[in-house]
């Protein structure tokens, strides 16, 4: 199957911010309740042993509850490990969810309440970088420049995809309209009463979800073709650990890992 570069809804800056909040709350909510990043959790605390890192800044984060979840399952499996501070970041930063889970942190999860460009990242930020399920959003001469730019100025940076390019996961993207609208008027949390009509009365909700559920697996990358993109990168003080483990429980299902770290690695820089 080729890969579309296609849009999707929600990151359009046209795009009605009042939606937008909603449809990444669904998001956040079927990540926490299919436990979908479990599987990967283990790569993910490896990566962040050999990176040394003392605070991550989660870029492309929508609600923030992918970093968070991660930062959760990675406590649970090493309860004595050093603290780490995490840092949600957006283009378009729902400070709404990251306050929400803020309190629900132990004191270690933090946001930028200002705008983050991937494509254009300021200086001083934390030396380990996370993308979750939004690579997939960008061009492949944009994700060459963000794997340069990772290699060249960070100690490693984690990408993670729940979404595949093929039928499999293109038909469990269809199953969406049939849980978003129950899914979003009732348990999107803060309620308000316009989740109820924006989900099943006008289901501008279940219909964003849909489409952006079906456009993120056609423009989802191949193990093969991250691997050709990573094959051009010039930076040999980096090496990458690309692989796949299994979601959901369903054959053809996979959530998909792109880990980067720099070989070596000096004391972690303090966030400014």
């Amino acid at each position: 199957m080729r890969r579309l570069q296609l849009i999707e809804l929600h990151e359009q800056s046209w795009y009605p911010e009042i939606f937008r909040i909603m449809f990444r709350k669904f998001i956040g909510l079927f990540l926490q309740k299919t436990n979908i990043l479990k599987n990967v959790s283990p790569m993910f605390s490896e990566f962040l042993t050999r990176t040394n890192a003392d605070n991550i800044i989660d870029l492309c984060s929508g609600s923030g509850e992918a970093i968070f979840l991660l930062k959760e399952l990675h406590q649970k499996s090493y309860p004595h490990a050093t603290k780490l501070t995490y840092w949600a970041s957006d283009l378009y930063p729902d400070q709404i969810s990251y306050q929400i889970l803020k309190s629900r942190s132990t004191g270690d999860f933090f946001y930028h309440s200002s705008a983050v460009d991937l494509l254009c990242l300021p200086e001083n930020i934390p030396r380990v970088r996370t993308i979750i399920n939004s690579l997939h959003h960008f061009t492949p001469q944009q994700v060459k420049e963000i794997l340069a730019n990772a290699a060249q100025n960070s100690d490693g940076i984690a990408i993670i995809e729940v979404t595949s390019r093929n039928w499999k996961s293109i038909f469990f993207s269809l199953t969406s309209i049939f849980i978003s609208p129950i899914a979003g008027a009732f348990f999107l949390r803060p309620f308000h009463l316009h989740h109820i009509f924006f989900s099943i009365i006008v289901p501008i909700l279940p219909l964003t979800v849909l489409i952006d559920s079906i456009v993120s697996c056609l423009r989802s990358y191949t193990k093969d073709e991250l691997t050709d993109i990573i094959s051009i990168i010039d930076c040999e003080d980096f090496e990458w650990n690309i692989g796949e483990v299994p979601s959901l429980g369903l054959n053809g299902l996979n959530v998909h890992y792109l880990f980067g770290c720099r070989k070596n690695i000096n004391n972690p820089a303090e966030f400014l």
